[in-house]
């Protein structure tokens, strides 16, 4: 197909979805052509987004992990890491917070699952490469914690809520 093919396959396949009226901007990330159009369009046309820095804090969790290699003496363990996106609020260094739900248990008795709520500090705050000392929304977000990190290996804490205690 041509390009002009391309461009009507596009614009056929959004008719009737919200995407009808967008432009359709040709990239290739790999030859790195037109990626600056593209970031100038998202730069010029979307709006920034409203962000509420006196509500309270709320981070979605999307990973979670234990940074400790194997063989680990006890001394030189660190607290399990959370990977996410501040939504509202502010989230600092040495704030005690919560990540709700938490534990998850089924309780074999009464055949129901059951939670409690993890509460905890954070002693580290990370973006890209950069250690910082409060964390705003709007990117990604490491969070070292003060927990076993056996809570937080392998994604078990995907999904979850971190909040501040107020």
């Amino acid at each position: 197909k041509d390009a002009k093919e391309n461009y009507e396959s596009i614009k056929n396949f959004v008719t009737g979805t919200l995407a009808e009226n967008s432009p359709v901007i040709p990239i290739s990330a790999q030859a790195q052509i037109n990626l600056d159009v593209l970031c100038e369009y998202i730069c010029t046309k979307f709006p920034v987004p409203v962000r509420d820095l006196s509500t309270p804090l709320t981070m979605f969790i999307l990973r979670s992990f234990d940074i400790n290699k194997p063989g680990t003496t006890i001394d030189d363990l660190k607290g399990g890491v959370v990977g996410g996106i501040i939504n509202t609020g502010i989230l600092r260094l040495n704030d005690i917070v919560e990540i709700k739900p938490g534990i998850i248990k089924f309780d074999e008795s009464s055949k129901k699952f059951t939670t409690i709520s993890v509460k905890t500090k954070v002693i580290s705050l990370q973006s890209e490469k950069n250690n910082l000392e409060q964390a705003y929304p709007g990117g990604l977000i490491g969070v070292g914690l003060l927990i076993d990190p056996s809570i937080s290996i392998a994604d078990k804490l995907v999904g979850q809520i971190i909040t501040s205690l107020d």
